[in-house]
């Protein structure tokens, strides 16, 4: 687990990788912690993703395992699911330039003949359900869990 230290959140009790501090908050930051970490291909998953399942999972695993990209991810309505996806360590020097120079988007990390973007439509066709859907606000997990959103 890659974790913010925060001073009044309370201590992980799995073995967490702190990210270093730093000014901004993105993404971004997480993702070159668990790559300077693991010095390897990494699969990263926000927690924002409450419908995600284990078929789902071990599908992603195995088509970023048999991947030369430097970047896999999922398409989900309509989005790159960039924090449900595989990173090579290739990108951290990537990465780390980015973020020097305040670029912290995901999205445009690897270029087009880098990343393996696997299309919506083909996963729709695998799996029933949502179990992509990004969930950020309390009124999208309303939506989902249908419990009231205050």
């Amino acid at each position: 687990m890659i974790a913010v230290q925060r001073e009044e959140g309370a201590e992980a009790s799995i073995p967490t990788i702190f990210e270093s501090l730093h000014d901004d908050q993105a993404p971004v930051f997480g993702v070159a912690c668990a790559l300077a970490h693991a010095s390897a291909r990494c699969f990263i998953l926000a927690v924002d993703y409450p419908l995600i399942t284990a078929a789902i999972l071990r599908y992603l695993r195995e088509r970023v395992e048999r991947s030369n990209a430097l970047l896999v991810a999922p398409v989900w309505s309509g989005k790159t699911q960039m924090l449900c996806a595989g990173y090579a360590p290739e990108l951290l020097p990537r990465i780390e330039k980015r973020v020097a120079a305040k670029r912290y988007d995901l999205r445009s990390l690897a270029g087009q003949d880098e990343a393996e973007i696997l299309p919506e439509d083909e996963l729709r066709a695998i799996f029933a359900g949502e179990p992509l859907m990004n969930v950020n606000t309390a009124k999208e997990w309303s939506a989902i869990s249908g419990t009231p959103d205050h």
